[in-house]
């Protein structure tokens, strides 16, 4: 395996959030904080019409339900989250529960020929990652799934395509659009690559299905967009590894300045751990009080230890640089010097 600066498993949301927050993904992946408290409410109803259609196209598949058992399955699927209770959006609303019913019958009108749900891709190593994308739904193909134009491609290059079908469902409000594209389109451009260095082979074709607009967002596959995102990916992984230390991981370009609720900020689960960051104007080699119990704990529970006395001495703390906030740029490892600092401080107090 090819040898690499930062151990974590790549996917399209952790490429997408690097493009986005450079910062965020050294929190989540790097550093691996714990997340503070967010909003989960719109996720937790994304996952509502998800789960609805795993029962519907897998669990029910050779035993159909009615419409109103579904719908006894989705209130209670929505009140195990606490949608319809304490479970709110930012401005401490309920989500509207009739809009994400609707969704579940979108979803259901397609009559997809499915072949498998919930499938699993995973690559050893792409540029010395780990890749991994889950496929909400890989369906069966026909003729008629696509055009004429297509058909000639794929019957050109017979060895090229698989006989399956790829879809994804959203639950957008809006889909998000650059230049005049779907940019989720890219998320199917990455289903492709990991079934193409998976199998060889590229799915028939792909689809982005908005439930809410009830809009189908067609994609078909070539080695072309597939080289492209290759070398993109490739550029990504070398960047990653370039980074010496937590200055180099930078913030979004969506946020102004002191301001943590806009842009990809707002449904970030590191804010309050950025903010303070900033205003600690973290060095070249440091990163401070980022959550230093929680990586105590986890990686150094005899260092944790030590620290919890320390604590409840702080007469024995003769230098700041003896105290366990102090973390160095992986945050996996604290320096070997101040460990050995610590174990002289920890022998003083047996």
């Amino acid at each position: 395996m090819t040898k690499m600066a930062y151990n974590f498993t790549l996917s399209y949301s952790t490429l997408s959030t690097f493009k986005e927050c450079q910062r965020q993904t050294y929190f989540y992946k790097v550093v691996k904080l714990s997340p503070e408290k967010s909003i989960t409410a719109y996720g937790n109803a994304g996952d509502v019409p998800h789960k609805m259609f795993e029962k519907h196209y897998q669990d029910y598949k050779d035993n159909k339900i009615s419409i109103g058992e579904l719908r006894i399955i989705f209130n209670e699927l929505w009140s195990s989250y606490k949608l319809d209770t304490t479970n709110k959006d930012p401005f401490f609303r309920l989500l509207p529960k009739e809009v994400y019913w609707d969704c579940v019958k979108v979803g259901l009108s397609k009559n997809i020929n499915v072949k498998t749900m919930e499938y699993k891709y995973y690559l050893n190593d792409i540029y010395g990652f780990p890749f991994i994308g889950y496929v909400d739904v890989i369906g069966n193909a026909s003729e008629k799934d696509n055009t004429e134009e297509e058909l000639k491609i794929i019957n050109k290059n017979k060895n090229l395509y698989s006989d399956e079908l790829v879809y994804d469902w959203k639950t957008n409000t809006t889909p998000p659009m650059e230049n005049g594209e779907y940019t989720q389109k890219k998320q199917l451009i990455n289903y492709s690559y990991l079934s193409y260095k998976k199998t060889g082979k590229l799915p028939r074709k792909c689809y982005l299905i908005y439930l809410k607009k009830d809009l189908i967002v067609e994609y078909f596959p070539t080695l072309e967009d597939i080289n492209k995102f290759d070398i993109e990916l490739k550029q990504i992984t070398q960047e990653i590894n370039s980074k010496k230390s937590f200055k180099d991981w930078i913030p979004s370009s969506t946020r102004a300045k002191d301001n943590y609720s806009k842009g990809v900020c707002f449904f970030c689960k590191y804010k309050n751990a950025c903010k303070k960051a900033d205003e600690q104007k973290i060095t070249l080699d440091q990163i401070v009080d980022l959550e230093a119990d929680y990586m105590l704990k986890t990686q150094h529970p005899e260092a944790y230890k030590i620290w919890s006395q320390i604590e409840q001495n702080k007469s024995l703390i003769k230098n700041d640089s003896l105290h366990l906030n102090t973390v160095n740029q992986n945050a996996a490892f604290y320096y070997l010097t101040l460990d050995e600092m610590l174990q002289i401080e920890a022998e003083k107090m047996l």
